[in-house]
């Protein structure tokens, strides 16, 4: 493991993928060239309440892992939140890291990619 502890953000702890290959291997468990494998999950989502954001476990390559994101649920709330302080404006990490056409074989990814972008409107529902 590696500590964040009085660190800025870091990779050293992970790599960074799209919300369409962490969803697809959550909802299929295919490792989609990115993990080694095999891979399974071995949760469900968990929500943790202190940060608003979900998280599940899974196995790649014999190790376990924890894969943190963010959802739909989990933008809304936190879009909600700039909007009620004020902000001027919000938006996710990358737009291209959803998969709106289903090419990661999920074929959840379109409606995903669409709730993730709906998510957008708890910001001026908020204000």
């Amino acid at each position: 493991l590696v500590p964040f502890e009085g660190v800025n953000c870091s990779d050293a702890a992970g790599m960074e993928i799209s919300f369409a290959v962490a969803m697809n291997l959550f909802e299929t468990g295919d490792c989609y060239g990115v993990f080694e494998p095999p891979c399974s999950v071995t949760s469900g989502m968990v929500w943790d309440a202190a940060s608003s954001t979900p998280f599940f476990n899974y196995m790649s390559g014999g190790k376990a892992y924890q894969m943190w994101l963010d959802d739909p649920k989990s933008s809304a709330l936190k879009y909600a939140m700039a909007g009620r302080m004020g902000l001027v404006g919000v938006g996710p990490y990358r737009y291209d890291y959803l998969d709106p056409s289903g090419a990661t074989g999920n074929p959840k990814a379109p409606s995903q990619a669409q709730a993730m972008w709906d998510a957008l409107g708890a910001f001026g529902a908020a204000g």
